[in-house]
């Protein structure tokens, strides 16, 4: 009976110890996959004045925004944590806009009322709107992350 208790105490013992090593074996692989975002030191760096003209009608939301902007005006409802909302806000940097269209970027998190009212339920959806602010096509592209993908759509 001894030998039994023993034994059952040895693997309990080294079934811990592996499932130990291998969660902390996770938690850096998650912890390096993390920063596989950085951009390496030998890509080109965009200069100041080409990163405003890419990213000129593509700004954060605000009533007076929407209201100053000529053109076709699409919100995007974005949330930092979601990776595919951050995989279209890099395309859509990288890419640029057309001249006539405007991408007002909405915090998905803080938005509630401006979700509730284009019945937005899931981030990385995009509405585009007439003048008075009011939904005119409504698409979700968390499938497909890029702006030819909303252009194309919208």
């Amino acid at each position: 009976m001894k030998r039994l208790i023993i034994i059952v105490a040895s693997v309990l013992s080294i079934s811990l110890g592996i499932i130990f090593i291998v969660s902390r074996s996770s938690k850096n692989d998650v912890a390096t996959n993390n920063n596989s975002t950085t951009i390496p030191h030998d890509d080109v760096i965009e200069t100041e004045a080409e990163s405003k003209e890419n990213s000129a009608n593509y700004i954060d939301y605000s009533e007076q925004a929407v209201a100053d902007t000529k053109g076709e005006k699409i919100l995007f409802f974005h949330a930092e944590w979601c990776p595919k909302c951050r995989a279209l806000d890099k395309d859509i940097k990288e890419q640029g806009l057309p001249e006539n269209v405007t991408v007002f970027k909405v915090d998905y998190d803080s938005n509630q009322e401006l979700r509730k009212k284009h019945g937005v339920t899931i981030q990385t959806t995009v509405v585009k709107i007439d003048d008075n602010g009011d939904t005119l096509i409504k698409l979700v592209v968390y499938d497909n992350p890029t702006i030819d993908n909303v252009l194309l759509n919208l």
